[in-house]
């Protein structure tokens, strides 16, 4: 059995962009990173919209790896219906 012991969340910018359009979730036993895309249009709100599906999970009773298999699908049907559905996300995740 894996044993968190500490949890430290950091990311970073990189060389090339000014803003950082990355997200993370972190809640024992459950961590994540949506990786915001650098470059690419609302790479930040892609991200940001991922972590907040793991926010809201349902963690009762399911096993982490469960968890982290139904709640990232949840993500990306969210994040794909809006990019669909609106015309200011059209081209979503394209440089």
């Amino acid at each position: 059995m894996l044993r968190i012991a500490e949890a430290v969340e950091l990311t970073d910018t990189g060389r090339q962009r000014e803003a950082n359009e990355d997200s993370y979730f972190s809640r024992a036993p459950l961590f994540a990173v949506a990786d915001g895309m650098g470059g690419a249009q609302a790479g930040e709100v892609a991200s940001r919209m991922a972590v907040e599906a793991f926010e809201r999970a349902d963690e009762s009773g399911a096993a982490p790896e469960e968890l982290l298999r139904r709640t990232a699908q949840e993500a990306n049907r969210e994040i794909f219906d809006l990019a669909q559905g609106t015309r200011r996300a059209r081209g979503w995740g394209r440089r």
